[in-house]
């Protein structure tokens, strides 16, 4: 008599990102893991790192169990649409010591995060916009330059 045990696909989670960022992929279900990126096995274990990605990309895990070997699960890493940027309403420049108020427009649930510097290394205000019928606009920001 043989005994025959099925094989099980491995369980899958896949993720998301934004475009330059790894997403980490997982399974369950199985004893061993192997990841593909086509034929090219690039990962062993229950999950897997990607490099950083620039657009949404299928990997595929193997599931391995007393010696059997599952098909191919495809595990899809996405990679989101950035929002566009938000429209800034305010005067181009103001005299040192005088405050200037500037006012920004982006979607529902947008966090806003103001920055004095053009690369973003000082945080001056970070707020999430949720639009409520009192309040249909994002806030403003009022600042004295030094």
């Amino acid at each position: 008599m043989v005994t025959v045990f099925p094989i099980t696909p491995p369980n899958v989670a896949g993720g998301s990102t934004c475009p330059g960022s790894s997403v980490t992929l997982s399974a369950s279900g199985a004893g061993n893991y192997e990841w593909f990126d086509g034929s090219s096995r690039v990962g062993t274990g229950p999950s897997f790192n990607t490099p950083a990605l620039f657009a949404t990309k299928t990997y595929h895990v193997v599931g391995t169990t007393a010696g059997c070997v599952s098909t191919r699960v495809p595990v899809v890493a996405e990679v989101l649409t950035p929002p566009d940027a938000p429209t800034i309403v305010g005067p181009a420049s103001t005299c040192s010591g005088t405050s200037v108020t500037l006012s920004a427009t982006a979607p529902a649930n947008a966090i806003f995060e103001w920055y004095t510097q053009p690369n973003g290394v000082r945080l001056l205000f970070q707020a999430r916009y949720i639009p409520r019928p009192f309040y249909p606009q994002p806030p403003d920001i009022t600042y004295k330059p030094q």
